[in-house]
C-alpha cells in the first residue's frame, strides 16, 4: 500500500508543478514592445549571432525598466547598457537562456551592446531611447532650417 501512496503523491506533485509552469507562461509577451508592468516598463531584446532585435528601441516613460534578454544565438552573449560612467550588464547568457537587466533610467538616449569578446564590433549594438523626445532626436532637426540653406 505504501508504494501506491508514494505513486499517488508523486502524481499529484507532478500535476501541481505542471499547472504552475503553465500558469507562469500565461501572459508572457515575446514581442520587443514595451509594456507596463508593476509601475515600470519591460522590454524584450533577442540576441542572435551577431545582432540585437530590436537594435533600436523606445520606452515612453523614464524610471524603472526591466530588459528581458533572450539568447537565441549559438554563442554566449550578454547585454550591457551605458548609463553615464556606469555599465550595468546581465553577465554572460548561455545559448537558449534568458536574463534580465534592471535599471532606473532618466529621459535620454542610451547605448546598449553585447560586451562579450568582439560582439559589439560585429554589430551587436543599438540605442535605447527613453521618455518623450528624450532630449531631442538626432534624426530630427532641433530648429527649422533657414530658407536658402545658409542661415549665417
Amino acid at each position: 500500500m505504501t508504494h501506491s501512496r508514494s505513486a499517488a503523491a508523486l502524481a499529484r506533485t507532478t500535476v501541481v508543478l505542471l499547472a504552475a509552469l503553465v500558469l507562469a507562461g500565461c501572459g508572457s509577451d515575446d514581442s520587443p514592445q514595451p509594456s507596463s508592468r508593476g509601475g515600470g516598463e519591460q522590454l524584450t531584446v533577442t540576441e542572435t549571432d551577431f545582432e540585437l532585435d530590436p537594435a533600436d528601441a523606445r520606452l515612453d516613460r523614464s524610471g524603472s525598466v526591466a530588459i528581458e534578454v533572450v539568447n537565441d544565438g549559438k554563442a554566449p552573449h550578454a547585454l550591457a547598457l551605458e548609463i553615464g560612467g556606469d555599465r550595468p550588464s546581465t553577465g554572460t547568457i548561455d545559448p537558449g537562456k534568458i536574463a534580465t537587466l534592471k535599471a532606473d533610467l532618466e529621459p535620454g538616449r542610451y547605448t546598449w551592446y553585447c560586451p562579450v569578446a568582439n560582439h559589439r564590433a560585429l554589430g551587436m549594438t543599438g540605442t535605447l531611447t527613453v521618455g518623450g523626445d528624450a532630449g531631442g532626436n538626432e534624426s530630427e532637426p532641433s530648429a527649422p532650417a533657414s530658407p536658402g540653406g545658409g542661415g549665417y
